[in-house]
């Protein structure tokens, strides 16, 4: 429940259309699937998230420039972790390469 709360809370804010919600394997496949090989993705969420998560709870400039209703879900996240917080987003690195067409 708390990943299709969070996951809900983003795609709604930044406009994500639901057919770009899918789990690291469905991603590897549909880059199968178009032809790609070598394909290597990592997980960096830990790397990002929880020091966002740091940031923003020790310097709330950014969040006091929000509109009345973000700054106080924004404040409120602050109470809880940021796996709890970020629990329906990933953040990747990947890469693969596409062979050339011979002939």
């Amino acid at each position: 429940m708390e990943q299709w709360i969070s996951w809900s809370l983003v795609a709604g804010k930044f406009n994500i259309p639901q057919e770009n919600y899918y789990l690291i394997p469905s991603y590897t496949s549909k880059l199968l699937s178009a032809g790609f090989v070598a394909i290597d993705i990592k997980s960096i969420r830990d790397d990002v998230y929880q020091p966002l998560h740091e940031y923003l709870s020790r310097d709330q400039t950014f969040v006091r420039k929000l509109p009345p209703v973000a700054m106080i879900l924004a404040k409120s996240a602050f109470r809880r972790s940021a796996e709890s917080v970020y629990a329906g987003l990933d953040y990747i690195l990947s890469y693969a390469e596409k062979p050339e067409k011979s002939g």
